[in-house]
């Protein structure tokens, strides 16, 4: 009887242990900054039927120096620089409207919108 309690006791012990550290490890995965590099943009206002071309930019990259610049019927305005510190994100609005582009750079990374 005194082995069958160890035995039980052991693999408590291990599947505690086992649980705590995948809690742990999802935890930390998790986390949008942690230990990543990524940026996203995306319009406010999705939709077709509107024609706001005002946007956002989510940073969790280590840069924080973007610029954008808008491309509407073949003009393109003169790039503008905003700082946006990592874990953060900043909305953009902008006189254009739709159909036009908006271009964001951000180091040697470029993403776009179209509407």
């Amino acid at each position: 009887m005194n082995h069958q309690k160890k035995l039980i006791l052991f693999c408590s012990l291990a599947l505690i242990i086992t649980m705590s550290s995948l809690a742990w490890t999802e935890r930390k995965q998790s986390d949008y900054a942690d230990g990543k590099d990524w940026w996203a943009i995306s319009f406010i206002d999705p939709s077709p039927t509107n024609d706001s071309m005002n946007f956002v930019i989510e940073n969790f990259a280590d840069n924080h120096e973007f610029s954008y610049e808008i491309t509407d019927q073949n003009t393109t305005s003169d790039p503008k620089i905003i700082n946006i510190p990592k874990g953060s994100s900043r909305q953009i609005s902008i006189p254009q409207v739709a159909p036009a582009e908006v271009t964001v750079t951000l180091g040697k990374q470029t993403k776009t919108l179209n509407k």
